[in-house]
C-alpha cells in the first residue's frame, strides 16, 4: 500500500511535467477592399439601391420610402429648385439611392440619370443638401461650384 501511494504521486508528477508546445502560430489576415468609385463616391461606403422611375413616382415619395422626412424632403426641393425640378423626372430612367450602412438605410446620396452621360447627384448628407451634374460647372445650395468628371471618377468641392 505503501508502494502505491508513492507511485501514484510519481506518475501524476511525470505526465504533469510534460509540456505540450502548440505551434498554432496564426498570422493575422488583413482583408484589402478595392475601392469602388462611381458617379464620384466610394460605393463600398453605402449600401447600394438601383432601381427606374416608374409611371407616377415622385421624388418626394421615391425619397420618403427610404427614411428620409418630409421636412428634409422640402428643405431638399427648396435649395435645388433652380438647378433641378424635380417634377422633370421621367418615367423608365434609371436612378441610384446611396443609402447607409445602419440598421435604418437612410438615403444619403440620390442620383438621377437623365441619359446614358447625364445625371444629377444630390447629397442629403450634411447640414446642408447639395446638388450636381457631370460635365459642367454648377452652384451648390452652399455657395461652393463643383466640378464633375466622369461618373466613375471622383469630383470636388470648390467655394466660391
Amino acid at each position: 500500500m505503501k508502494k502505491l501511494l508513492l507511485i501514484i504521486p510519481a506518475v501524476i508528477f511525470c505526465f504533469s511535467c510534460t509540456q505540450k508546445t502548440k505551434n498554432d502560430k496564426t498570422t493575422p489576415s488583413i482583408e484589402i477592399v478595392k475601392a469602388n468609385f462611381e458617379y464620384g463616391y466610394d460605393l463600398n461606403e453605402f449600401t447600394i439601391l438601383r432601381d427606374t422611375i416608374r409611371s407616377g413616382d415622385t421624388f418626394g415619395a421615391i425619397l420618403d420610402a427610404n427614411h428620409v422626412s418630409q421636412g428634409e424632403i422640402y428643405e431638399v426641393v427648396s435649395k435645388i429648385k433652380d438647378s433641378f425640378d424635380v417634377r422633370r423626372v421621367k418615367a423608365g430612367n434609371p436612378y441610384v439611392l446611396l443609402n447607409s450602412k445602419d440598421s435604418i438605410g437612410k438615403t444619403q446620396v440620390f442620383i438621377y440619370e437623365k441619359n446614358t452621360v447625364d445625371y444629377a447627384v444630390i447629397d442629403l448628407r450634411g447640414s446642408s443638401p447639395t446638388f450636381g451634374k457631370i460635365a459642367s460647372k454648377v452652384l451648390t445650395s452652399t455657395g461652393g461650384e463643383v466640378i464633375y468628371l466622369p461618373k466613375f471618377m471622383k469630383y470636388y468641392f470648390m467655394s466660391v
